[in-house]
C-alpha cells in the first residue's frame, strides 16, 4: 500500500512519538525488499522462513555466506542513495559462534585498564556494571552464553574486585545485597540469562511466528532428550523452571526486578554473625554504609565484619591453624586476630 505524498513543513523534535512512526514507514521498503529476495536463505522455523527483524533503527539480518552478506550490503547501499540515511558501520557487528570468545577478550582488556588503579570495592563493582555488563546484554539476547562461559566471566570479575586471583570471601557475600551486609556485586552470568529469557518470554506472550509450540519451551527437558533440543531452548526451560516458585512475571517484570528476586533467593538473608543480636547486626550494616567513613574505611569495616583481616598486603594467608611453634596462646582464634 502507498500513501499520497505529503510535504514536511517542520522538523520532528527529539523524542517525539511521531518520529518512531515515520521511521517505521521509511524503513519498511528496505525490510520488504530484503524479505522478498529469494537469494537469501535465512532460517526456517516451523516451516516459515526468517531473514530479517527490526526494532526502530536496530536491524538484525541472518546471512549464511559471504555472498549473502554482499547482497545485504547492496540493499543498504541502494537504500542509502534513495533515503539519504547512512548505515553506521562502526556500530554494526556480526554475531557468530565465536563471539563470546571475542567478548571475553574485550572484557579482559577493559579490566586491565583499571586493574592497577587504587580503587575501592564499590568503585570496582560500578565499573563492572557500567563498562562490562553493557557489552554483554545485546549479544546475550541473541546467543545466550554457555554455563562454562558464565563461570569463567564471573571469576574474571571476582578477581578484579579483590585485585588478586585469590578470593577473599565466599562469593555469596560478594553478590549479597548491601542492605544485608554483602558487597552488592552483580553476577554477570545471571544477568545475561535473564536478558535472554525475557526475549523468549515476550515472544511466547505475543505468539511470535518463530515460537512454534509454546509447551515445548516450558516443559522440563531431562536426560538424553537434552542433546536433541537446541541449547538455547534448554537454557530457557532450565531457568524458568528452576525459579518457578518465585512467581516471576517474565512479560511485565523488569530485568532489574527479576534479578532482584532471583538474587535474593540465591544470596538473600542476613549474614550469620556469631554472638550478634538483630540490633547489633543492624548497627554493623549502618556503620558500613555511614557517609562519615571514607570508601576505604568502609571496605575495612566490611572485611572485619565478615571476619577477614583488612591487611591483605601484609598477611599472605587468612586461614590460620594451630601450631606448637607459636609462643602466643590461642593465636588461631578470631578474638586474637581481630583484637
Amino acid at each position: 500500500h502507498t500513501l499520497r505524498s505529503f510535504r514536511f513543513k517542520g522538523r520532528v523534535k527529539q523524542g517525539c512519538p511521531l518520529s518512531a512512526a515515520l521511521y517505521v514507514l521509511s524503513i519498511s521498503p528496505l525490510i520488504q525488499k530484503i524479505k522478498n529476495n529469494n537469494e537469501l536463505s535465512g532460517i526456517y522455523i516451523n516451516g516459515k522462513r526468517f531473514i530479517i527483524s527490526a526494532y526502530a533503527d536496530d536491524i538484525t539480518v541472518i546471512v549464511k555466506s559471504r555472498t549473502e552478506l554482499e547482497i545485504i550490503e547492496n540493499h543498504f547501499n541502494e537504500y542509502e542513495h534513495a533515503s539519504g540515511a547512512k548505515l553506521n558501520m562502526a556500530k554494526s557487528e556480526g554475531s557468530v559462534d565465536v563471539n563470546w570468545n571475542e567478548k571475553e577478550r574485550i572484557i579482559k582488556d577493559e579490566i586491565n585498564q583499571f586493574s592497577n588503579q587504587n580503587l575501592t570495592y564499590k568503585a570496582r563493582i560500578y565499573i563492572i556494571k557500567t563498562y562490562i555488563l553493557s557489552k554483554l546484554l545485546f549479544l546475550s539476547c541473541i546467543f545466550p552464553p554457555t554455563e562454562m562461559w558464565c563461570k569463567k566471566i564471573n571469576k574474571l570479575c571476582i578477581n578484579f574486585i579483590w585485585g588478586t586471583t585469590r578470593e577473599v570471601t565466599k562469593r555469596d557475600l560478594v553478590f549479597k545485597n548491601r542492605d544485608l551486609g554483602g558487597l552488592g556485586a552483580i553476577e554477570l552470568g545471571l544477568k545475561t540469562k535473564i536478558a535472554f529469557c525475557k526475549i523468549i518470554a515476550n515472544g511466547l506472550y505475543r505468539q511470535a511466528k518463530w515460537v512454534g509450540n509454546v509447551t515445548k519451551w516450558k516443559q522440563k527437558i531431562k536426560g538424553k532428550a537434552r542433546t536433541k533440543v537446541p541449547y538455547y531452548q534448554v537454557i530457557f526451560s532450565d531457568f524458568i523452571n528452576r525459579y518457578e516458585s518465585l512467581n516471576i512475571n517474565w512479560n511485565f517484570d523488569s530485568n532489574k526486578n527479576i534479578y532482584g528476586k532471583i538474587s535474593n533467593a540465591l544470596y538473600g538473608g542476613p549474614i550469620n554473625y556469631r554472638d550478634v543480636n538483630i540490633n547489633e547486626y543492624q548497627m554493623i550494616i549502618n556503620n558500613m554504609k555511614s557517609k562519615i567513613l571514607s570508601e576505604k574505611l568502609r571496605d575495612i569495616a566490611w572485611l572485619t565484619s565478615v571476619r577477614r583481616l583488612p591487611v591483605r598486603a601484609v598477611v599472605k594467608w587468612s586461614c590460620y591453624v594451630k601450631t606448637s611453634k607459636c609462643p602466643m596462646p590461642n593465636c588461631e582464634s578470631d578474638e586474637t586476630l581481630f583484637s
